[in-house]
């Protein structure tokens, strides 16, 4: 066998050890799905936390740096409070908009006769054949 050949074959080899252990590897993400994703969520939050961590150990007051377990505490009280604050701003918004759904729908329905019946379906109808 030749220099080239064998540098082929071991590259091939390679290739096909890097794509079964890819493929190993999203068997057991689909098979324990259920078990993996908390830590997989967990590893995300931690992956994009700790910027913003460090940038807050760095902070010095008076003579010593904020401590990591202070930072992220402070991380997770804002996260919270904005979470609550968008529950408090949003949910009475989308209660309204419920309310009036189910009002015009009700009324909607009172309207329907059978004359109203039949011209939507004549309208329908229209539409779909042009």
């Amino acid at each position: 066998m030749t220099s080239p050949e064998r540098g082929l074959s071991e590259g091939r080899q390679r290739l096909f050890l890097l794509a079964a252990l890819w493929a190993a590897l999203a068997l057991v993400g689909v098979v324990f799905a259920g078990v993996l994703l908390p830590f997989a969520a967990a590893g995300l939050i931690a992956y994009l936390v700790a910027p913003l961590v460090s940038r807050i150990t760095r902070i010095r007051v008076r003579a010593s740096h904020v401590p990591r377990w202070v930072a992220i505490l402070t991380i997770y009280a804002l996260f919270f409070t904005g979470v609550y604050l968008a529950i408090l701003l949003l949910v009475p918004q989308l209660y309204r908009e419920l309310v009036r759904i189910s009002r015009d729908a009700v009324d909607f329905l009172n309207s329907l006769t059978p004359e109203r019946v039949r011209e939507l379906a004549r309208t329908a109808d229209d539409w779909l054949s042009s």
